[in-house]
């Protein structure tokens, strides 16, 4: 009897386990389809023109004042293609790049680094450089170099002028000159 009651009782669990896997299962695709459709519908659009040229190296010079001392930075801002990715909000495929400074391998100039406070002067948008058709814009750097310069404290990060000018100001941080390089000519087949 007792053998009985056993087999019953795992053979209800057994039952009870596979409504409620099946019922999860069934709930998470429902829940999960618009997604699957999307990056299904995704996958199997073809990829955007690749760039024929997918490597560049652009020289440039960033003069800055600090407390009294003039820091001249002369490097390289290096882009390369990394491939493709999918955006669910545009619903489409598009090109991605890396760029980075060559002796840093960051992506900017730190300007000044004070514990958590980071000044920092972006050089370079692979996009723009590599004269890549999705870029939309002109050499934002030719226009007005303050506005490339951004802090962070931590993992806040901000552009807003007036903070920055105030943090400038305080730290003694005054841009004397720069100079990037052109776009190359690239083509997209």
């Amino acid at each position: 009897m007792v053998k009985k009651i056993m087999q019953i009782s795992i053979i209800v669990i057994a039952i009870i386990l596979s409504l409620t896997i099946t019922i999860s299962l069934f709930a998470t695709i429902i829940l999960a389809s618009p997604w699957l459709a999307m990056y299904t519908y995704m996958f199997f659009q073809p990829n955007p023109p690749k760039p024929e040229i997918t490597y560049g190296e652009f020289p440039f010079e960033l003069v800055y004042e600090i407390d009294g001392e003039i820091v001249t930075v002369n490097d390289v801002y290096v882009c390369e293609f990394d491939g493709f990715s999918m955006n669910t909000g545009r619903m489409e495929k598009y090109r991605t790049w890396k760029g980075y400074v060559k002796s840093t391998e960051q992506n900017n100039v730190v300007l000044l680094h004070d514990g958590d406070l980071k000044i920092v002067c972006y050089v370079g948008n692979p996009e723009y450089y590599m004269s890549d058709p999705e870029y939309k814009g002109d050499h934002p750097y030719k226009l007005n170099i303050l506005k490339q310069i951004c802090y962070s404290f931590g993992t806040s990060t901000s552009g807003v002028p007036e903070e920055i000018d105030k943090l400038m100001q305080q730290y003694k941080i005054r841009i004397v000159s720069w100079q990037f390089s052109e776009p190359i000519e690239n083509s997209y087949k």
